[in-house]
């Protein structure tokens, strides 16, 4: 599960945010796995596929509790997690484990996303970064120990205004974390949790007006036969994003005008497809 933070308007009035926080920032859940049997998947269009390379940065403090083999070994399984998702989605977009590479983060202070970009920055330099930034299919994500303190009652975090690249895990996450923070960089969202749609409201007073419009009212987790999809809440999530084109158990896995974060994710690949393409060009151009 994860903590999204963004940056942008003034936040809602005080009585909305008091009566919605703790339905909002709910304490997290270690899905048990999950009985696939009865997820019915559509047939995928034959189109090009996307590989996106997931750099990662861990903090020296996460060595102290696990090692670095086994930190590999987590970060294998949650880019198969990831892949698993994206293929079951009909996403044409595939997650491929980039550098790993170990960072001190012991003289840094942090208590926000933002922080962590700042001390990353400091510890492997800007141009390192603006070189990741150059590639649009370059993400990367920061993993930190407990002795970071930067994690409590959440495993994750992305801000998508502050950067659209990169995203923070726990280092005890589960496989599905990484795909989870990934979506929100493609702006995929929760699931509305209460009646009057605190999702909806919350994002649209806090998006800036250049991103207006990659608010999306179908961008929304959902639920079906009691588990959710990968951006929901839940304890126990399906190794799928919501879709109306997705049964389990009989029922279907989204709708589409409120829940289909796969299409989401689909348009995002194509762009991200588009935006490598020109990149080609401009190079071959020179």
């Amino acid at each position: 599960m994860s903590r999204d933070k963004v940056i942008g308007k003034r936040s809602i009035p005080f009585l909305i945010i008091a009566i919605c926080v703790a339905l909002t920032f709910v304490p997290v859940f270690y899905p048990i796995e999950v009985d696939q049997r009865g997820l019915e998947l559509p047939p995928c269009a034959d189109e090009p596929v996307v590989i996106t390379p997931i750099h990662f940065f861990v903090s020296e403090g996460v060595l102290k509790d696990q090692t670095m083999d086994e930190v590999q070994f987590r970060l294998h399984d949650a880019i198969q997690t990831s892949n698993e998702i994206l293929t079951n989605s009909c996403v044409p977009m595939r997650r491929k484990l980039g550098e790993i590479q170990v960072v001190d983060f012991t003289q840094e202070v942090m208590w926000m996303i933002e922080h962590v970009y700042q001390g990353l920055a400091r510890q492997v330099g800007k141009p390192a970064l603006e070189r990741l930034h150059a590639q649009p299919n370059h993400f990367y994500g920061v993993m930190l120990g407990k002795s970071d303190r930067y994690f409590d009652d959440f495993s994750g975090e992305a801000a998508v205004e502050l950067n659209d690249r990169m995203f923070v895990i726990a280092h005890d996450a589960d496989d599905d974390t990484v795909e989870h923070e990934l979506g929100h960089l493609a702006w995929a969202q929760h699931q509305e949790l209460i009646w009057f749609s605190y999702l909806s409201l919350r994002l649209n007073r806090t998006t800036s007006e250049a991103n207006q419009n990659k608010l999306k009212p179908y961008a929304r987790g959902y639920s079906c036969s009691g588990e959710g999809t990968v951006m929901s809440y839940h304890d126990l999530r399906l190794p799928i994003y919501s879709s109306p084109d997705i049964d389990y158990r009989g029922n279907v896995c989204g709708d589409a005008n409120k829940a289909d974060n796969a299409r989401i994710m689909r348009d995002y690949a194509q762009a991200l497809r588009q935006q490598i393409l020109a990149g080609q060009d401009v190079q071959v151009n020179k």
